[in-house]
């Protein structure tokens, strides 16, 4: 069983004003902030937009080359990436990430799984059958079938107090896209997929920028909570 991340303080994020300067600067009328069809909105076209975090903000490739240690880029609702470092790798091969402002997060697979030390936290991720992204050392894309549902649930502690979800959701393929992260440049076949909560108002797109030759998720935008959709780029992979 994978290990439970402990308890960590909150971090503040300033949500609100974040969505309205990206709104402005991708040319979105501001207002409506508050709402999750707006943080679907503005994610739709964070996945769009060139260069989806600043650049400069990351580090060299020359700089991730001399890390002894595997890294990934974390931009929450367009702000500033964090750069997290690999903590360890669970015995089921889920990998623990944390921030120097110890924000964690588990990977299983490409999918997040795990997140401590914000506001609403994700407590724990169990599919209900098959997850596409889930699975680690696949050679090739996974072989998804437009309109695949799946479905999984999830733990949520909130300020509301703590939850389960179950979240249906259905697959298909998006176009082929060039990524690049931090120098490099990575052929990828995009993985949308389309979730909606049973119990609650709560619906969102997920995307996977999968290496058409190793399928491996060098990117994905991914809704762990109720709030803003997190990008995770990676730049040094695990193992």
């Amino acid at each position: 069983m994978p290990q439970p991340l402990s308890a960590l303080p909150p971090s503040a994020i300033g949500r609100c004003g974040l969505i309205l300067v990206l709104a402005l600067t991708l040319g979105l009328a501001p207002g409506g902030c508050q709402t999750l069809e707006r943080y679907d909105r503005l994610g739709d076209r964070l996945a769009q937009a060139t260069g989806l975090s600043d650049a400069a903000a990351l580090p060299s490739r020359d700089q991730i080359a001399a890390s002894p240690f595997a890294q990934i880029a974390v931009d929450v609702a367009g702000n500033r990436p964090t750069v997290m470092t690999l903590e360890t790798v669970q015995a089921n091969g889920d990998t623990v990430w944390t921030s120097s402002d110890l924000v964690k997060l588990v990977l299983r697979g490409a999918r997040l799984v795990q997140v401590a030390g914000v506001p609403d936290e994700l407590r724990a991720t169990m599919a209900l059958g098959q997850d596409p992204v889930a699975a680690t050392g696949r050679a090739g894309l996974p072989p998804v079938p437009d309109g695949l549902q799946t479905a999984r649930h999830v733990d949520l502690d909130t300020a509301q107090g703590y939850r389960t979800v179950v979240l249906d959701c259905t697959w298909h393929w998006d176009e082929r896209e060039q990524v690049e992260i931090a120098g490099a440049s990575f052929a990828t076949q995009v993985l949308v997929e389309d979730c909606s909560a049973r119990a609650l108002p709560w619906s969102f797109r997920n995307r996977f920028w999968l290496d058409t030759a190793s399928g491996f998720a060098w990117q994905s935008l991914q809704h762990p909570n109720r709030g803003e959709p997190s990008l995770i780029r990676v730049l040094k992979p695990a193992g």
